[in-house]
C-alpha cells in the first residue's frame, strides 16, 4: 500500500515544508511508501526546497499558473494522482498550513481499516488559541438553511469522551480515504467552485454515493487559521475589505460562490429559500463577524 498526499500550494514555503515533514516522518516509522503530490502556483522556490529536503522519489511537483485557485489546483492534482495510484492505496488531502502531531497517521490508518467505506478527518485545532475550529458540518434543516458545525471552540481536554460523527460537509485540511472511494465519487467541481466551497461540495457528493464522511474527535491536527483568505472570523478587516469580501473569490462570503454552492447541494424544492438565506448570512458575516479571542 502507498499513501498519496495531495496539497495545493501558493507560497508558504516554511509552512509547507513543516507539514510535509510531519507526515513524512510518521509514514517512515510505519514503513509505508509515501508520495506527495504538490500542486504549485506562485513561488517556485518551494519546489527547490522540497526536493532538497526529501527523497526525489517521494515528491511529484505539478506546476500550474499563478492564478489557479485552490479547488482548481486540487482537481488537477487529483486527476494526476488517480491515474498513478492503485485501488488499495490511501489518499490524504491536506492543507499546507497544518501541523500533524505524532501518531496521527497511524490513528487515521486504523480508523480507515475499521471503516473501509469511509472518508475520515480528525478534528482541526487552531495553533493560535488551541481551540477547535469548524471542520465538519451537519444539516439540521434545508428550508431555513440551518447548519451546525460540530465540535467547535473546544479545548483538547473536552474532546476525550466525544464519539465520531457522520457529517454532510467536511473541510479537506486533512481528509483520508481509500483510492477506490475517489474513483467512485469522481473529482472536484472546479469550474463552478474554483476556490471556496469545493471541499464541502466534494464530501457532500461522497455522502450521496453512500460513503460515510466521518469527523473523528479522538485525534486532531493543528492549523494556522490567521492565514485564511478574506475571512473576518480569522482576520481583522476594515470596512472596505469587508465589502470587497462579498465579491472576492478568495472569501468565504463571496456571494456568487454562495449562490452556486446552494444550487449544487440543496434539494431543488428548498433552493429559493437556501439562496436567499445563505446570501443574507454571508452579508451579515462580512460586516458583523470579528475574530474570536
Amino acid at each position: 500500500m502507498t499513501i498519496h498526499c495531495l496539497t495545493a500550494v501558493y507560497n508558504r514555503q516554511v509552512k509547507t515544508l513543516k507539514s510535509i515533514n510531519d507526515i513524512y516522518q510518521q509514514a517512515i516509522k510505519l514503513n509505508h511508501k509515501i508520495i506527495f503530490w504538490i500542486i504549485e502556483a506562485g513561488n517556485t522556490n518551494i519546489t527547490k526546497e522540497i526536493l532538497k529536503n526529501f527523497p526525489i522519489e517521494c515528491i511529484k511537483i505539478i506546476n500550474v499558473p499563478d492564478n489557479t485557485f485552490w479547488t482548481s489546483g486540487m482537481y488537477i492534482g487529483l486527476d494526476f494522482l488517480k491515474k498513478n495510484a492503485k485501488s488499495e492505496d490511501l489518499i490524504i488531502l491536506f492543507n499546507n498550513d497544518i501541523r500533524v502531531p505524532k501518531n496521527t497517521l497511524s490513528n487515521m490508518e486504523r480508523r480507515i481499516n475499521q471503516n473501509p467505506k469511509s472518508a475520515i478527518s480528525p478534528i482541526c485545532m487552531s495553533i493560535n488559541n488551541r481551540k477547535t475550529v469548524s471542520t465538519g458540518t451537519i444539516v439540521k434543516n434545508w428550508f431555513i438553511c440551518l447548519h451546525k458545525s460540530m465540535f467547535v471552540n473546544l479545548k483538547k481536554k473536552q474532546l476525550k469522551n466525544l464519539k465520531p460523527i457522520t457529517v454532510e460537509f467536511m473541510t479537506q485540511r486533512f481528509l483520508c480515504a481509500p483510492k477506490k472511494i475517489f474513483d467512485l465519487v469522481g473529482n472536484y467541481n472546479h469550474k463552478i467552485l474554483p476556490h471556496y466551497g469545493g471541499d464541502d461540495e466534494f464530501t457532500f457528493r461522497m455522502g450521496k454515493k453512500g460513503i460515510n464522511v466521518i469527523l473523528d474527535p479522538s485525534f486532531y491536527v493543528y492549523i494556522d487559521d490567521r492565514d485564511t483568505g478574506l475571512n473576518p472570523l480569522y482576520r481583522t478587516l476594515n470596512f472596505k475589505q469587508r465589502f470587497q469580501s462579498l465579491f472576492s473569490v478568495k472569501s468565504t462570503n463571496h456571494l456568487l460562490t454562495t449562490i452556486k454552492f446552494s444550487l449544487l447541494v440543496a434539494p431543488f424544492y428548498t433552493q429559493p429559500f437556501n439562496v436567499i438565506i445563505m446570501c443574507i448570512k454571508a452579508i451579515l458575516r462580512a460586516f458583523f463577524l470579528s475574530p474570536k479571542k
